[in-house]
Order: C-alpha cells, then sequence, then structure tokens
C-alpha cells in the first residue's frame, strides 16, 4: 500500500500597479493652450520613460469627434524621444484642439495616455 501526500500551495496576491505608474510620458512642446495659426507647424517633442518594455506610441491631433492628423511609430525599449511637425490646414475651423500622445505597452491594448489643449486661430 502506497502513501500518498496531498499538499496545495497558494498563489501569493501579485499586486498590479497600474500603467500610469509604471510609464510617463513628459510632453515639452506644445505648452499648454499654444496659440497656433493656418501656415504655422506644430512641433511635437516628448520624452517617454518606462519601468517596463513600450512597443510604440501614437499621436493624434482631435478637434471635437473629428480625428484632424493621427500617425504611429513603432519602437522597443524603457525610454525614447518623440519629436513631431505637424503643418496646419486652412479647411480647419479655428477653435480647441486636443493633441493625444498615446504610448502603447504592448500588442493587447494596453496603453497611457497623454493630452495637451492647444488654440487654433
Amino acid at each position: 500500500m502506497g502513501l500518498f501526500i496531498l499538499s496545495s500551495c497558494t498563489k501569493e496576491q501579485n499586486k498590479v500597479e497600474p500603467l500610469e505608474n509604471l510609464v510617463e510620458i513628459a510632453i515639452q512642446q506644445p505648452k499648454e493652450n499654444l496659440e497656433w495659426a493656418i501656415g504655422d507647424t506644430l512641433f511635437v517633442s516628448a520624452e517617454v520613460f518606462s519601468k517596463i518594455g513600450i512597443h510604440g506610441y501614437e499621436i493624434k491631433l482631435r478637434q471635437g469627434d473629428s480625428v484632424l492628423f493621427h500617425t504611429q511609430n513603432h519602437i522597443h525599449g524603457k525610454e525614447g524621444s518623440i519629436k513631431y511637425w505637424i503643418p496646419s490646414k486652412k479647411e480647419w475651423k479655428k477653435g480647441i484642439m486636443d493633441l493625444e500622445i498615446k504610448v502603447l505597452v504592448d500588442h493587447e491594448s494596453k496603453q497611457v495616455l497623454e493630452n495637451r489643449k492647444v488654440m487654433f486661430n
């Protein structure tokens, strides 16, 4: 007759740290409420610092529900620089625009977002 000993182990509860604590997006340009106009180019400059790997980033310029500009770049690492120039278009309406920089953490849609308001005159 054999003796079987059953034991179980419990998984230690892992605290999941919010992504906002793991990835920082530091927007240098444009400054909040920057005013720009037709004929101007909006310079976007940001630094990304991450405790975990990043997969890429997206830049969007929105006015209300309309996306006026969108680009994305595939990058890997734990830090990176974002530099982009967005030329104005004469068909854009004057008013508040929302610049959105989104850092993609993986292929599973995990992301961190930072916004900046600018005024188009």
